[in-house]
């Protein structure tokens, strides 16, 4: 009997401390560009030298790689950055969770000229 109780009770323990435990959200990665202008990318021209401002819309999120497809990165939350050659270039922002167990990426394109 003394067997059954104990578990039991150990069997109750270990279900309460399961129910009790709280998954992490997933991030989602998301961002905005403003060119020097304060113009949203890529709705407009944008001409070498170009200073871009990195708006960082992501969610569930504690920190960040930027890639700005120019063989320049930063982690930085909000990153300025400044293209001095004319080209294509992918931008990839990858939003990491607190614990960094989980992640999302989000991927824009923009052409400097």
């Amino acid at each position: 009997m003394k067997h059954q109780v104990l578990l039991l009770t150990s069997v109750f323990f270990l279900l309460a401390g399961a129910s009790c435990y709280k998954k992490e959200a997933v991030p989602v990665a998301n961002f905005s560009i403003l060119n020097r202008n304060g113009s949203i990318i890529p709705d407009t021209l944008n001409t070498v030298p170009d200073t871009l401002t990195f708006s960082n819309l992501s969610q569930n999120a504690s920190s960040y790689e930027w890639d700005f497809g120019d063989s320049q990165s930063s982690t930085a939350t909000n990153p300025v950055h400044i293209y001095t050659t004319t080209g294509s270039y992918s931008i990839v922002l990858k939003a990491y969770s607190k614990s960094g167990e989980q992640w999302a990426i989000k991927t824009t394109n923009i052409t400097i000229k």
